[in-house]
């Protein structure tokens, strides 16, 4: 049986979220504010943007005929259906990935240096919960590692992995992040940095983006279509949080659990990524289909572990706010909706949650079944969503990551190790594709446009049925989502029902 996702450090990192009281405001029925929310200014700059969606790299312009001039000299032209940095092919939005390679230069030869994070969860024991992992991140890098180089590397160039630490309970992720930076730019110059991060860092994403670092990330919060416009050289297996938010609030409206009766409560962040997503997806639909918003609850961003105690409060607030409100459908993340039901079970208080993915985690830390059998979880990936007992069977690429860390000596035992050699395989595995387009180079606008150029060729091994799709203007390869809920008779969560393509 394939083992689902337990608890991980995606989880301990949104306890911060929870947790983090300063800015928490509750608004009325009438959009009375008790408090207020501070809305960021618009993130600007970026690359520039053609009428096809194609980000170009930094320094890049557009020549009289049409052709892309990149900073370094080069030149693409441009064809049919809009044209891909650093490429001599255009990729139309929908292509099958059958283009032909990226020629951006010479082969590249020798090792070549892959940045990698690993996560430490520091805070697990004070919220009583455990990551369950018997292999550490840097265990499984390194077997992923010397497993793919016994089969020939990358593009027949041997991998290196730098590895920087993480830590969901430092009181300065910016810290963290910013050290990773440096070893990365500095210390080691690596060609990429792949897998999983825990957080969205505009530190982060720039200090790649001014070293000219290609980032094929794994997490689960790859930023809005913002960040995507602004730092050209970032892709993702997970959805943009405009994506997240057109599932979360137009898929259950669709599927009529959402209804102009509803009394619906939000549980939203400040994050400045997180809020242009919401004015961009959420709450144009709400006004749009004249849904009621009875209450919200807004947190401040969090950049650090935060203040557990008063962080509790003001979810317990929360939730007797909801409740007076007469709130029946909350919207919130799976990370809050842990806290919220429990909270919310200890008061009697019962509403229906539409949450987005993580359901499956609930395995290993139950909630009061009255509580769970109100949960909707419009999720993107089953080893998260779905229970154990439900899990679907593993796919040809889920094999061959499982064979690949098997291969570099390690072996998978618990969920979370499973979990966690799929979000490595992911970001190894996609700058494995895209450099098969670049001829063994990792030029990061080469990279990108590689990416752009596999349609829906790339495999996931985290993604509903292995299935993405890429294509100009979209580095986020989240395709489908299901909708998990609990099943009374097994006592877990399962998909009853079919995929569906996200809005």
């Amino acid at each position: 049986m394939h083992p689902s996702r337990m608890i991980r450090a995606g989880l301990l990192a949104g306890l911060a979220l929870v947790v983090c009281a300063c800015g928490t405001t509750i608004e009325a029925a009438d959009g009375t504010p008790i408090g207020s929310i501070a809305a960021p200014g618009q993130v600007a700059g970026g690359g520039t943007v053609l009428p096809d969606g194609t980000v170009l790299p930094e320094g890049a312009t557009i020549g009289a005929d049409g052709e892309i001039i990149l900073g370094d000299g080069g030149t693409t032209t441009t064809t049919g259906g809009g044209s891909v940095p650093g490429t001599g092919t255009s990729s139309a939005p929908g292509a099958t990935g059958t283009t032909g390679p990226v020629s951006p230069g010479a082969k590249g030869t020798g090792p070549i240096k892959v940045g990698f994070l690993t996560t430490s969860v520091s805070q697990a024991a004070q919220f009583g919960v455990s990551a369950g992992n018997t292999l550490s991140g840097e265990d499984i890098i390194k077997a992923l590692a010397a497993g793919m180089n016994a089969e020939g590397g990358l593009s027949g160039r041997k991998i290196e992995p730098i590895i920087a630490s993480t830590d969901t309970g430092s009181s300065s992720w910016e810290a963290d992040f910013q050290a990773a930076c440096s070893k990365f730019t500095e210390d080691n110059k690596v060609e990429s940095v792949v897998g999983y991060d825990f957080v969205y860092l505009d530190s982060f994403e720039t200090c790649l983006t001014k070293a000219g670092i290609s980032h094929l990330t794994t997490g689960y919060d790859p930023g809005d279509s913002t960040g995507f416009q602004q730092y050209p050289y970032i892709s993702s297996i997970y959805p943009t949080f405009d994506e997240k938010w057109r599932i979360l609030i137009r898929a259950p409206y669709e599927d009529g659990t959402l209804t102009k009766e509803s009394k619906i409560g939000l549980v939203v962040d400040e994050c400045p990524a997180h809020v242009r997503a919401q004015q961009r997806e959420l709450y144009p639909f709400i006004k749009e289909k004249d849904l009621t918003v009875a209450a919200t609850m807004s947190v401040a961003c969090p950049r650090g572990s935060g203040a557990t105690a008063s962080g509790v409060s003001a979810v317990s607030n929360a939730v007797l706010s909801f409740r007076s409100r007469g709130v029946d459908q909350v919207i919130l993340d799976g990370v809050t909706l842990y806290f919220f039901a429990q909270t919310a079970e200890s008061q009697g208080y019962r509403p229906g949650y539409i949450t987005n993915g993580g359901a499956g985690l609930l395995d290993n830390n139950p909630l009061p079944e009255e509580q769970m059998k109100n949960i909707r979880s419009y999720g993107l990936d089953p080893s998260r969503d779905v229970s154990i007992k439900k899990q679907p069977p593993r796919t040809p690429i889920q094999e061959r990551c499982i064979a690949l860390v098997k291969k570099g000596g390690a072996t998978l035992s618990a969920a979370a190790d499973f979990a966690g050699a799929y979000s490595t395989c992911d970001g190894l595995f996609m700058l494995e594709a895209a450099m098969k387009r670049t001829n063994g180079t990792t030029d990061a606008a080469a990279i990108t446009a590689a990416i752009q150029q596999l349609g829906t060729s790339f495999k996931s091994t985290e993604m509903i049925g292995s299935q993405t799709s890429f294509s100009s203007g979209d580095r986020s390869g989240a395709t489908l989502f299901n909708v998990a809920t609990y099943d009374t008779a097994c006592k877990c969560f399962s998909y009853p029902g079919p995929a569906k393509r996200i809005p």
